[in-house]
């Protein structure tokens, strides 16, 4: 007994001490990240200008040069694919990179340096980029890019302020930026989504003057199945041009800002339920009836849906007598309209004139 004693008595002990000695854990400090190479020495438009003469074939940079930039795009919203957009005062460039989630490592608003050295300058769409030769879509490997992107500090979204521009003013340089489009509506709003028939769709938006702009949404974006919004609002992304073709990219649904759910052209609230789109005043007189009677009619007011204003109109009451027969169809009651001083639905109003 006493020898199992000693037993119980040495095990309580071996493990008193193994308990005493076990350690929370401790994560590893953050060290922010410093970048302590040549300082930049070349500018965004300096290198576009110094390459413009790459055609389809890319071209190996083999000059040690340093830009000074932040990281002004996001594929966190899954719309900008194995890219990265890094701007400086002079201008912005992307780059393609064989990575997924980059936004995780180079956050809107860091600091990079980038030392060109060995990459390509590679001409795609009639666009100067940077990548890789010989590579999937030119992209440069995550790791090789990693040893020439180098942050800076910490990320400040403060760095990365749209540059506001006018649809009417668009130039070479604001290729590649990230900019910011105000008092726009989009052409389709409230009726189709950011992407159709699953596939990249572009979707124009319009300014007061009729200046037009296409927003191009990826089927793979986690907003592609969101409804355009109505009205006017502010639109901000990535400008680029694709063969001539101007296009804006968003990075997240919250690049889209402000609309106002406004009809553009009229500027009122939509209310499908009593919005009159449609009036006709036919003066007075008397006119016969199909009972027999002779009407005397007064100036009437016909209501019909906005869904209703795509269908072909022959004649006022042949509209009347169509948006009757749509709307019963879809489910919705007989329209109201306004005819002889009283109220009378869509069907007496044809029944009156046919």
């Amino acid at each position: 007994m006493n020898t199992i004693n000693k037993w119980i008595i040495c095990s309580l002990v071996l493990l008193t001490t193994l308990v005493g000695c076990e350690r929370e854990f401790m994560p590893p400090p953050l060290v922010m990240p410093e970048y302590s190479w040549p300082p930049s020495n070349t500018t965004i438009a300096e290198v576009k200008a110094r390459y413009a003469h790459v055609n389809t074939a890319p071209i190996r940079i083999e000059e040690p040069l340093i830009l000074r930039t932040v990281v002004t795009s996001s594929d966190a919203g899954g719309n900008i694919y194995q890219q990265i957009y890094l701007e400086d005062a002079s201008g912005g460039i992307n780059f393609g990179v064989a990575q997924f989630s980059i936004f995780n490592t180079y956050a809107v608003g860091q600091e990079v340096f980038v030392n060109l050295e060995g990459l390509y300058m590679v001409r795609y769409g009639g666009e100067l980029q940077i990548g890789y030769a010989e590579t999937n879509a030119n992209r440069i490997s995550w790791e090789n890019f990693q040893q020439h992107a180098h942050m800076n500090g910490w990320p400040d979204g403060s760095r990365a302020i749209p540059q506001r521009v006018d649809l009417r003013n668009l130039t070479d340089d604001m290729v590649g930026r990230l900019v910011q489009v105000d008092s726009v509506y989009f052409v389709n709003g409230g009726e189709r989504a950011f992407v159709t028939n699953n596939a990249a769709t572009n979707e124009p938006i319009r300014n007061a003057n009729g200046n037009s702009l296409d927003v191009r949404t990826s089927q793979y974006s986690t907003f592609s199945a969101d409804r355009l919004p109505i009205g006017y609002g502010t639109v901000i992304g990535m400008l680029g041009r694709f063969n001539g073709s101007w296009q804006l990219m968003m990075r997240t649904l919250a690049d889209v800002r402000n609309f106002d759910g406004r009809q553009p052209d009229t500027g009122t609230p939509v209310d499908p339920t009593t919005a009159v789109i449609f009036e006709e005043t036919f003066g007075t007189g008397e006119y016969p009836s199909a009972t027999g009677r002779r009407l005397t009619l007064s100036p009437i007011s016909i209501c019909v849906l906005p869904w209703f204003t795509q269908m072909p109109l022959v004649s006022p009451i042949s509209a009347a007598w169509q948006a009757y027969k749509a709307a019963r169809t879809c489910g919705f009651r007989p329209i109201a309209a306004r005819a002889c001083g009283y109220r009378a639905s869509i069907r007496q109003i044809a029944r009156i004139w046919y």
